[in-house]
């Protein structure tokens, strides 16, 4: 499937599909239970806001060759070979519908602030700063990898 940034007309698509993750949801790779998956899109979103702190792990080649390779790319992501930094994979903090809730909430703020602000930058651990309209389509990329895995 193309890649559909995370922009207020796709909102929908995040929120149906999102939706169609559930407790009982079968990974075809990876080791992310449910809960955990929605955990990691979280704090993803919540990182591209600056709301949580990360190391910045970035480096010259991977703010400039590396993010257009993983972002631009028409290519796929390897499924289940690259383990994303500590910072992004936190404990789940509830229930795989009350991670659900809390991400539809984030992805929330992340449209509105978006809109708002475009060129606003948020610090991605590996890739540098990124405006909030290159994380829309950062968002698309690695939101439909996990769609993907859990069949959705």
């Amino acid at each position: 499937m193309a890649v559909v940034p995370l922009t207020s007309p796709n909102l929908n698509i995040f929120e149906r599909r999102i939706g169609a993750i559930q407790p009982e949801s079968r990974r075809r790779w990876g080791k992310l239970e449910p809960a955990a998956v929605l955990r990691h899109l979280r704090a993803a979103v919540e990182l591209s806001l600056g709301e949580v702190a990360f190391r910045d792990q970035s480096t010259f080649f991977s703010r400039t060759v590396g993010r257009r390779i993983v972002f631009r790319s028409w290519m796929p992501w390897p499924k289940g070979k690259i383990k994303a930094p500590d910072e992004l994979t936190p404990a789940a903090e509830g229930d795989c519908d009350q991670e659900r809730a809390k991400l539809l909430e984030a992805i929330r703020r992340f449209v509105a602030a978006a809109e708002r602000e475009p060129e606003r930058t948020g610090l991605h651990t590996m890739f540098g700063p990124m405006t909030l309209k290159e994380w829309q389509r950062a968002h698309g990329k690695h939101f439909e990898h996990h769609f993907e895995q859990y069949g959705v």
